[in-house]
């Protein structure tokens, strides 16, 4: 799931995006990871998570104009997340930094955020652990 791949957007069926979704859960959790020094662990995931969710306030609240830039800043977080433990986090800065490049609009983002959600349900699923 390099670049755009395995990243399913709007137009997709609601069964291509479930799908995706749930590749990206395997992604991160402990079944496609055996390896603990190889998985993305739940406090890295959820970090993202937290600022795409107070994002989603503060733009339901404000406006997308007002914080379209702030939310396109997660690529750079993502990037820099990279320093450290490449192998660890390289997934889910894929992730971030691929949707992150598809958000366009207010109906972007709102997609964007159902998608996290529902890979992060299926990571979760598949037994995700710090």
């Amino acid at each position: 799931m390099n670049g755009t791949k395995g990243i399913v957007w709007r137009g997709a069926s609601k069964e291509e995006i479930l799908e995706s979704a749930e590749k990206w859960g395997k992604k991160w959790s402990d079944i496609e990871n055996s390896r603990r020094e190889r998985r993305v662990s739940s406090t890295q995931i959820r970090r993202y998570y937290s600022e795409v969710k107070r994002l989603e306030l503060l733009i339901n609240q404000e406006g997308w104009d007002k914080h379209a830039l702030t939310f396109k800043l997660l690529k750079a977080k993502a990037a820099y997340a990279l320093r450290t433990e490449r192998q660890k986090r390289q997934s889910m800065v894929d992730f971030i930094q691929v949707c992150i490049d598809k958000v366009k609009s207010k109906e972007d983002f709102d997609y964007f955020v159902l998608y996290f959600e529902a890979a992060l349900g299926f990571a979760y699923g598949f037994g995700l652990s710090d």
